[in-house]
């Protein structure tokens, strides 16, 4: 009974990881890839949105700056 409460805290703990925890999970981490993967499509691409959209504001930020 008390694992079964600990196993539960513990799985939702990691479903609560916050996106810059996700990015360096998915950078530096490659073994967690399989505890990210099982969070779900709808999960997946608000992550790769969330990448892409910081993504493109730090290119487009290059293009102001003089070089």
């Amino acid at each position: 009974m008390e694992e079964n409460k600990k196993e539960t805290l513990d799985d939702s703990k990691n479903f609560k990881k916050g996106f810059f925890k996700k990015v360096w999970y998915s950078v530096f981490k490659i073994e967690r890839y399989p505890e990210m993967a099982t969070e779900g499509v709808a999960r997946a691409l608000t992550y790769l949105t969330k990448l892409a959209i910081i993504i493109a504001i730090i290119v487009s930020a290059r293009n102001y700056i003089p070089n």
